[in-house]
């Protein structure tokens, strides 16, 4: 017999089930099976309600089940099925393989063919076909190219392509044949046979006899299901089901909420009428009372669930929902237990949430266990809810499955499989070795990572056997190396042995679980899953610290051996290349899910709204009802459209247009969801997302609104604190608002009420604790020193040593010098190829090329372009063999970066050569150190009778020329890119390499040019200080140009920059003729001999104050640095600060609005102000006015 029990939500149908399966119960305790259906996600709450209605400590006669666990229980009564069948893991593995192999016969569905996306959307529509219970002589398999002429008007009919819908159906076709052939070919069920296994063994079920049935809270039915309930009914002595639907929709069949549950009311009938049994349709009364009704007539009048009773507000909810939205009646009162909110963001929507179930526990008396929270998204509300609820002391259970990536079996896994896919990249290896599942030291394991990085080893490198030999000797325990990669190298070449070949999916999956073997992985997951909280004997080292349970780990391996299994199963006799097989396998990693337990009972449920649809809570709070998260149905399939499976329908495919069964099924989940609490409805939608951006309340949230017009709740009830640790966070918050200033924020904490409750928390222990910690940041300060006197004493004695990038660093910021030149910090060394260098390679030419022009005698200006190329090639070939040989095998393009960067050097030297033959300057020296050798002392500058500082430095190339009894010198820095020396940056302290360098040749002349002065008795004079652009330039053209232009072009950019001494003689020396604006010079000069406005020349008066002014502000820094200035102040100007390019950012936190962080603004100065300011002040100094303050320390 079928029983039909309907009613609206609360009338009591699930209390009716329970009532009577505990009475059968009671009447014999051993009788034959009492069965209860619920939904999976319900079957455990099912249970504790079961025994809670019962007054019973166990049952045996009852078993609560999920359509899926009854069907494994009937195939074990009847037999079983001969192989496991196939799970939904196995299904997507299977459909890969497949895919792989018809992915030339596929058309529509080629391209995506390889995707992991995708095969999860081709696994549900292969669920679908064996739900309609398609075999291999389905539609279209004979000829799958042409569908039925209906399917195609079908198609027309709904505006879309005939091709697209052909090209689909044959593709579906060529899969499904394949797929079922392939099951057939391996002896493999999947759900359509274990279901029909299931259906026609019913019959032989021995539990069944005499069994019977009660279904609830399932309100359509899939056609195995409705199948399986038929074969049911004659077996059985009886079968209930119970519906969600109002008996006044019988008469009325046009309900938009019970719509789909009239069709599934009218399909039950039809069962009992096919499995010839008598079936009535009953309902309940307010009074928990069964009564008979007539399939079309309904019942005279609403009929009140007990669930509402004195509980008006949800009551009218409920009655309102069931109404076509324009018949719908207002509520004329404040909803005392309905809450709609808006925060502002979704911490506060958290934390106002929270306070509201503390709220209903303290003053209304509910359960933990009788609350829960349904959430639009648990992926972005997660770390909130876990954070604020255990902040507020509210047991919760998390009911959502998480992914397993963290775990280091995973990690290991991964990275082995990114070894297959990608090659030998040391991050890859890296992670493997760091995943912590190889037994090794970690301090062996960042050696390694250090000497690897160091030396360029990646890629195929690893795959050198002498590279190989080396890795090993650089260690003093290479049987630590052996054992940490030998079985990986050995495991890569096994599976790589023939490049391109084929193995088996069980080749290759026995080669990757003997590596795993091999490192000991099965052990060390059975010693951290036995070892006791706190204890770690060390058998296994680097036990990762994590806040996970022993148990993971078990579930975890278990997982995996699934996973294994249904790769052996499916894919066991598969030909794959390694990289197929990883990428497979990856794929499956990435779809390994952890089922969480509840660990208590009472706890409150925090899930997703369709998984609480069946349940009865106390209260409910919906977080994050907003439209774009809150969405109960999806949209159509992304595979068939519902216009596409409409045509397929026509053709005879089982296929329903989903998204319309959707919308049809929506309004029911909207009605069960919000009808779900008997004694409190809260509803939240946050104003703003994560980002700022705003968001709209979901339109259910709307209906409900417009229904509680009445709607008077003052938020500031939830804004107040509600726990001790609550209470220190709003203190902090308020005191925090008052000292920042937000007036608007700090408006909303009455000081009364904020201090009286400072006073309550500091006169008691747990208050004052939380307020301790919440209040630890409170005077938090990024500033940094200054050292103490002892402290600089140790550093730096009575001498400070330093070099003009450390002045230049502490003129930026004083903790940029601290860290660079104190704490000596530096970025681990890699071997990579980057600008520096680049810039070392030209240098050290550079360098050797002047070498070779003073060891022959030779003169630039005098050579012919062929011998000038020839110099220019032989001095870089062997620049770059002396700096970059172990670029030549660690960097793959190294031959064509050589030969770009050669034709660079050759046009800079055809740069330098065109100097020489314009002017008479020529190379004295180069790579002139200072300070850093006996032979050339340091740049001594007194600190008074408090001590010196010593400026060690290393100038590129100094040229000098002769002019009666003068001799003109002139310092060339040859620097990477173009660069401008501003007199601004010279003030401020931020280029000070030019000057320093000039101050030290001009202190140190005799012993630098021992040839040029001394003998001869010439004057020395500076003739300027020079940046010399080294660089790749681009020229752009508008067309083509001949190579006259496009040679000025060129030489252009090459121009140098700095300062130059405005001597007519001078100039003439360094470029001879020079009219209008020099090519080579950064000056100009007009017909009459004037210099251009703009020119960087200055007299010698004015060089030397500049020269002076420097060494008074590395004076000036040199002090600050002995007076232990440490201050994070970088500078700022409109364009730049000194924390772009800094290395230090993540040592120094530098954060614009935390205390102790601020920027020391600079402006730009003209270099004509700069000059008349440091005239100024040189005149000031020499009068004894004034104390003289520097420009770079006059900005802090």
């Amino acid at each position: 017999m079928l029983r039909i029990v309907i009613g609206r939500a609360g009338i009591g149908k699930t209390h009716r089930c329970l009532t009577e399966i505990a009475q059968e119960l009671k009447k014999d305790p051993a009788g034959p099976p009492l069965i209860l259906v619920v939904p999976a996600e319900s079957t455990f709450a099912m249970e504790q309600a079961l025994l809670r209605q019962a007054g019973l400590q166990g049952v045996c006669r009852v078993q609560v089940l999920g359509f899926r666990r009854l069907l494994w229980r009937i195939l074990q009564s009847a037999g079983g099925v001969p192989e496991p069948p196939l799970s939904d893991q196995g299904r997507k593995l299977l459909l890969a393989g497949l895919l792989h192999t018809l992915k030339d016969e596929l058309t529509v569905f080629r391209d995506s063919a390889g995707h992991w996306g995708f095969i999860e959307r081709l696994s549900g529509t292969i669920q679908e076909l064996e739900q309609a219970g398609i075999g291999l002589n389905f539609p279209g398999r004979e000829n799958p190219a042409v569908l039925h002429g209906a399917a195609l008007k079908a198609m027309q009919d709904a505006n879309g392509s005939e091709e697209i819908l052909q090209a689909k159906a044959q593709d579906l076709t060529l899969i499904w044949t394949a797929y079922q052939e392939k099951l057939a070919e391996l002896g493999l069920a999947d759900g359509a046979h274990c279901w029909q296994r299931a259906i026609q063994g019913v019959e032989k079920a021995r539990f069944l006899d005499g069994a019977e049935f009660w279904i609830d809270g399932i309100n359509w039915f899939s056609l195995r299901e409705k199948q399986l309930i038929t074969e049911l009914l004659g077996k059985i002595k009886r079968m209930t089901i119970t519906l969600r639907l109002d008996p006044l929709a019988l008469g009325q069949r046009d309900s938009e909420v019970f719509a789909y549950s009239l069709t599934s009311l009218d399909e039950l009938v039809g069962l009992a009428r096919k499995a010839g049994v008598p079936h009535h349709l009953q309902t309940l009364t307010g009074e928990g009372e069964i009564v008979s009704l007539e399939p079309d007539s309904g019942v005279g009048k609403a009929l009140l669930p007990p669930r509402f009773k004195g509980r008006e507000e949800l009551a009218h909810l409920e009655e309102q929902l069931c109404c076509p939205k324009g018949s719908r009646v207002p509520f004329q009162h404040n909803p005392h237990r309905l809450k709609i909110v808006s925060p502002s963001n979704r911490r506060e929507e958290v934390e106002q949430a929270a306070r509201y179930l503390i709220g209903q526990a303290r003053e209304e008396g509910i359960r933990w266990r009788d609350m829960a929270v349904a959430v639009s998204d648990l992926t972005l509300y997660e770390g909130l809810l876990t954070e604020v609820f255990s902040d507020c002391g509210i047991p919760f259970f998390l009911d959502q499955s998480r992914p397993v990536h963290w775990h280091p079996l995973m990690v290991f896994l991964s990275g082995v499989m990114e070894l297959l896919t990608r090659g030998w990249r040391t991050e890859t290896v890296l992670q493997i070795l760091k995943s912590d599942m190889i037994s090794s030291s970690r301090s062996v394991i960042d050696q390694l990572e250090n000497y690897l990085l160091a030396n360029g080893i990646d890629g195929e490198l690893w795959l050198n056997p002498v590279v190989q030999e080396q890795v090993r000797r650089a260690f003093a325990d290479e049987a630590d190396i052996d054992h940490l990669l030998g079985p990986l190298l050995e495991f890569y070449e096994q599976l790589n042995g023939e490049r391109g070949a084929l193995l088996s999916g069980t080749e290759l999956m026995t080669a990757l679980w003997s590596l795993i073997e091999e490192y000991g992985i099965p052990e060390r997951i059975d010693y951290w899953a036995n070892l006791e909280p706190g204890q770690d004997d060390g058998k296994f080292p680097n036990y990762p610290a994590w806040d996970r349970t022993e148990a993971e780990h078990v579930d975890v391996w278990n997982l995996w051996v699934e996973l294994v299994d249904d790769f052996m199963q499916t894919l066991g006799k598969q030909p794959m290349t390694p990289a197929q097989f990883a990428n497979v396998l990856q794929s499956g990693l990435d779809n390994l899910h952890l089922t969480r337990i509840p660990q208590g009972l009472d706890q409150v449920l925090v899930t997703s709204p369709l998984r609480i649809l069946n349940s009865e809570v106390g209260v409910l709070a919906v977080l994050g009802a907003d439209e774009q998260h809150l969405q109960l149905v999806g949209g159509e399939d992304t595979i068939l459209s519902d216009a596409e499976r409409r045509a397929l329908q026509a053709a005879g495919w089982s296929l329903e247009p989903l998204g319309q069964l959707q919308r049809l099924r929506e309004p029911l989940l909207w009605y069960s969801l919000l009808t779900r609490a008997k004694d409190g409805l809260y509803i939240s939608s946050p104003l703003a997302d994560g980002d700022g951006k705003a968001l709209e309340s979901a339109r259910m949230v709307k209906d409900v609104k417009a229904l509680f017009p009445h709607h008077d709740f003052d938020e500031a009830e939830i804004d107040l604190p509600c726990t001790t640790a609550d209470a220190a966070r709003f203190v902090a918050k308020a005191l925090r608002a008052r000292k920042d200033g937000r007036e608007q924020e700090s408006d909303k904490f009455q000081d009364s009420f904020v201090l009286a409750l400072y006073q309550w928390l500091v006169d008691h222990e747990e208050g004052k604790s939380a307020l301790r910690r919440c209040l630890a940041g409170f005077g938090y300060t990024n500033k940094a020193g200054p050292l103490s006197s002892r402290v600089v004493k140790q550093l730096y004695g009575d001498t400070v040593f330093t070099n003009v990038y450390q002045l230049e660093a502490a003129a930026q910021c004083p903790y940029q010098y601290f860290a660079g030149a104190v704490l000596r910090l530096e970025e681990r060394e890699r071997l990579q190829w980057d600008a520096r260098v680049e810039g070392q390679l030209w240098h050290e030419a550079l360098a050797l090329l002047t070498r070779y022009l003073l060891e022959r005698g030779q003169d630039l200006a005098e050579m012919e372009e062929g011998s000038l190329q020839q110099l220019a090639d032989e001095v870089w070939q062997e620049a770059a063999s002396r700096l970059a040989p172990l670029y030549a095998v660690a960097v793959e393009s190294y031959n064509y970066r050589i030969e770009r960067l050669g034709r660079g050097f050759q046009r800079i030297v055809e740069i330098l050569a065109e100097h020489s033959r314009r002017g008479q300057f020529r190379p004295a020296a180069v790579e002139v150190a200072f300070g850093l050798s006996p032979g050339i002392p340091p740049l001594r500058l007194d600190l008074g009778p408090e001590g010196t500082v010593l400026i060690r430095g290393r100038i590129d190339r100094i040229e000098t020329a002769r002019a009666a009894d003068t001799l003109y010198v002139r310092i060339i820095d040859f620097k990477r890119g173009a660069r401008k020396l501003k007199l601004s940056d010279v003030y401020y302290g931020f280029s000070l390499q030019l000057l320093v360098y000039l101050a030290a040749l001009l202190d140190n002349a005799q012993t630098i040019l021992p040839d040029g002065l001394g003998r001869s008795g010439l004057e020395l004079v500076p003739a300027g200080v020079l940046y010399f652009p080294l660089s790749e330039p681009i020229v752009k053209v508008d067309g083509p140009v001949d190579d006259e232009i496009l040679a000025k072009k060129l030489l252009a950019k090459y121009k140098t920059s700095g300062l130059l001494l405005a001597d007519t003689n001078a100039l003439e020396l360094m470029e001879a003729g020079i009219s209008g604006r020099s090519e080579l010079l950064p000056v100009g000069i007009k017909q009459n001999g004037e210099l251009y406005k703009g020119s960087s020349a200055y007299s010698l008066e004015e060089l030397e104050l500049l020269v002076t002014y420097v060494k008074g502000l590395i004076q000036a820094l040199a002090e600050a640095i002995r007076g232990g200035r440490i201050d994070i102040e970088p500078y700022r100007k409109t364009t730049t600060r000194a924390c772009r390019y800094c290395p230090y950012t993540a040592v120094c936190r530098f954060e614009l609005g935390v205390p102790g962080c601020r920027y020391r603004y600079i402006t730009e100065i003209g270099d004509d102000e700069v000059l008349k300011m440091i005239k100024g002040a040189a005149a000031e100094e020499a009068s004894g006015t004034d104390e003289v303050e520097r420009g770079s320390l006059a900005g802090g």
